[in-house]
Protein backbone atom coordinates (compact mmCIF):
# COMPACT_ATOMS: atom_id res chain seq x y z
CA UNK A 1 0.00 0.00 0.00
CA UNK A 2 1.45 3.24 -1.12
CA UNK A 3 -0.01 6.34 0.54
CA UNK A 4 -0.89 8.86 -2.11
CA UNK A 5 -0.89 12.57 -1.53
CA UNK A 6 -2.70 15.02 -3.72
CA UNK A 7 -0.97 18.09 -5.08
CA UNK A 8 -2.97 20.24 -2.68
CA UNK A 9 -1.86 18.20 0.31
CA UNK A 10 1.77 18.39 -0.80
CA UNK A 11 1.47 22.15 -1.35
CA UNK A 12 -0.12 22.66 2.06
CA UNK A 13 2.74 20.77 3.71
CA UNK A 14 5.39 22.72 1.81
CA UNK A 15 3.78 26.10 2.44
CA UNK A 16 3.61 25.71 6.21
CA UNK A 17 6.28 28.02 7.61
CA UNK A 18 8.94 26.50 9.79
CA UNK A 19 8.50 27.30 13.47
CA UNK A 20 10.39 30.41 14.47
CA UNK A 21 12.80 29.76 17.33
CA UNK A 22 11.85 31.63 20.47
CA UNK A 23 14.01 34.63 21.18
CA UNK A 24 15.55 35.12 24.57
CA UNK A 25 13.02 36.40 27.07
CA UNK A 26 13.10 40.19 27.23
CA UNK A 27 13.47 41.70 30.69
CA UNK A 28 10.20 41.89 32.52
CA UNK A 29 8.76 45.38 32.00
CA UNK A 30 6.94 45.30 35.33
CA UNK A 31 10.10 44.52 37.26
CA UNK A 32 12.00 47.23 35.39
CA UNK A 33 9.26 49.78 36.13
CA UNK A 34 9.24 48.83 39.82
CA UNK A 35 13.01 49.25 39.99
CA UNK A 36 12.74 52.66 38.31
CA UNK A 37 10.06 53.79 40.77
CA UNK A 38 12.12 52.59 43.73
CA UNK A 39 15.20 54.40 42.42
CA UNK A 40 13.25 57.64 41.91
CA UNK A 41 11.65 57.27 45.36
CA UNK A 42 15.09 56.97 46.95
CA UNK A 43 16.33 60.06 45.10
CA UNK A 44 13.28 62.10 46.16
CA UNK A 45 13.56 60.90 49.77
CA UNK A 46 16.79 62.89 50.08
CA UNK A 47 14.86 66.18 49.87
CA UNK A 48 12.72 67.32 52.78
CA UNK A 49 9.38 68.83 51.75
CA UNK A 50 6.88 70.22 54.25
CA UNK A 51 3.41 68.67 54.21
CA UNK A 52 1.96 72.07 53.27
CA UNK A 53 3.51 71.83 49.81
CA UNK A 54 0.80 71.28 47.22
CA UNK A 55 1.20 69.84 43.76
CA UNK A 56 1.24 72.23 40.82
CA UNK A 57 -1.95 70.69 39.43
CA UNK A 58 -5.46 69.93 40.61
CA UNK A 59 -7.52 66.84 40.04
CA UNK A 60 -10.95 67.65 38.68
CA UNK A 61 -13.71 65.10 38.53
Amino acid sequence: MKPSLTRRQIASVLLIPAPVPLAAQPPNDLEQAQQDVAKNRDILAKYALPMAVEPAFQFKA
